[in-house]
């Protein structure tokens, strides 16, 4: 995590020390036994060029989620996904057909059993490549886009948090 914070903090010309050591072991805290938060964390964290906020305003975000002690394991991993989530469907981001579109696409990545292109989603669903790839924008840390164009989740666990509404709340 510090390494590839600290390669984060270089990129985008931050001050030294950031992210604080507190940072850095709340992060791991929070990331505990589960790669893919820690994983998960970064991409987050790491400003894409159509992203507003700074990789500090989003480091601040995620370690302001709170979780409950003696909570499931998945819980730390269930509230950074809730939280991406939450930002790619917000009307205050996003107009109504994007964030449709984003739905969509997202539902159909889990469904479908084959890894599907971006072309190949949006002659699917009906909306073009072009919107498919505008859908998935603000879900680069959750959603894979191979240099052969194809789709994929970072990790399965993606696909149980959003199919339980005892983990996803919906």
């Amino acid at each position: 995590l510090q390494h590839e914070l600290e390669k984060t903090r270089v990129y985008h010309n931050l001050p030294v020390g950031w992210p604080t050591i507190d940072n850095i072991m709340r992060l791991t805290t929070l990331s505990d036994k589960l790669f893919i938060y820690a994983s998960t964390a970064l991409k987050y964290i790491r400003k894409l060029p159509n992203i507003r906020e700074s990789p500090k305003l989003r480091l601040e975000k995620l370690l302001n989620e709170h979780t409950n002690a003696g909570a499931p394991l998945t819980k730390d991993l269930d509230s950074i996904y809730s939280l991406i989530l939450r930002e790619a469907v917000d009307p205050a981001r996003r107009d109504t057909d994007e964030i449709h579109d984003t739905i969509q696409v997202v539902a159909t990545i889990l469904t479908v059993r084959e890894i599907l292109s971006i072309t190949a989603l949006g002659e699917l669903l009906d909306i073009g490549a072009v919107r498919v790839e505008e859908a998935l924008t603000l879900l680069h840390s959750l959603i894979l886009i191979h240099d052969d164009g194809h789709v994929t989740t970072f990790h399965a666990s993606l696909g149980d948090y959003l199919t339980d509404s005892g983990r996803s709340g919906k």
